[in-house]
Protein backbone atom coordinates (compact mmCIF):
# COMPACT_ATOMS: atom_id res chain seq x y z
CA UNK A 1 0.00 0.00 0.00
CA UNK A 2 1.76 3.15 -0.94
CA UNK A 3 0.49 6.92 -0.66
CA UNK A 4 1.52 10.50 -1.58
CA UNK A 5 1.86 10.99 2.39
CA UNK A 6 5.62 11.39 3.38
CA UNK A 7 4.49 10.10 6.45
CA UNK A 8 2.19 7.04 7.92
CA UNK A 9 0.34 10.08 10.18
CA UNK A 10 -0.06 11.96 6.38
CA UNK A 11 -1.03 9.10 4.72
CA UNK A 12 -3.82 8.22 8.00
CA UNK A 13 -5.00 11.48 7.46
CA UNK A 14 -5.36 10.87 3.63
CA UNK A 15 -6.97 7.74 4.35
CA UNK A 16 -9.63 9.39 6.61
CA UNK A 17 -10.38 11.95 3.92
CA UNK A 18 -11.30 9.13 1.55
CA UNK A 19 -13.81 7.78 4.05
CA UNK A 20 -12.28 4.79 3.76
CA UNK A 21 -12.66 2.24 6.73
CA UNK A 22 -10.09 2.25 9.75
CA UNK A 23 -9.00 1.22 12.72
CA UNK A 24 -8.82 3.61 15.52
CA UNK A 25 -5.35 2.98 17.11
CA UNK A 26 -5.80 3.87 20.80
CA UNK A 27 -1.87 5.34 21.51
Amino acid sequence: FVTTAKTDEEAYALLKEFGLPFKKHNK
